[in-house]
């Protein structure tokens, strides 16, 4: 699996398509064509990911995890969490329940905004 296979895999999942990447970073399409033989440059390679919000490791085929690793500790305070309070009291077992499973699911999926939620569920756990 070339680089670009693995950024048309996560184009896929997204519901992008190539040219939109390329112009969010910059390039013209044909030029994303390249990345079948060769790898993206460091500047495209840095813009991909962080426009899919995928590691980089993932699209130079260094690893099979594409959830970036600052995402990784996030994602991990939101498994881990069993139940969640706001203002004055406990969400009930079941609400709390289902909004974690949706955020599980969500984010493990497309990892955008995770920080800012890991950020409010950590300040929930201190309250």
């Amino acid at each position: 699996m070339s680089s670009l296979d693995r950024i048309k895999s996560v184009l896929n999942e997204r519901g992008m398509s190539l040219r939109e990447l390329a112009d969010k970073i910059g390039i013209n399409e044909k030029s994303a064509y390249h990345w079948s033989k060769n790898r993206p440059s460091g500047s495209q390679l840095i813009s991909i990911a962080n426009t899919l919000h995928v590691s980089t490791d993932y699209i130079l085929e260094l690893s099979d995890d594409p959830v970036p690793k600052e995402h990784a500790k996030a994602i991990e305070m939101i498994l881990s969490t069993e139940k969640l309070t706001f203002g004055a009291g406990d969400v009930s077992d079941v609400d709390s329940v289902a909004i974690l499973e949706f955020l599980k699911n969500y984010f493990q999926r497309d990892p955008v905004g995770i920080e800012t939620v890991a950020k409010f569920i950590r300040k929930q756990k201190e309250s």
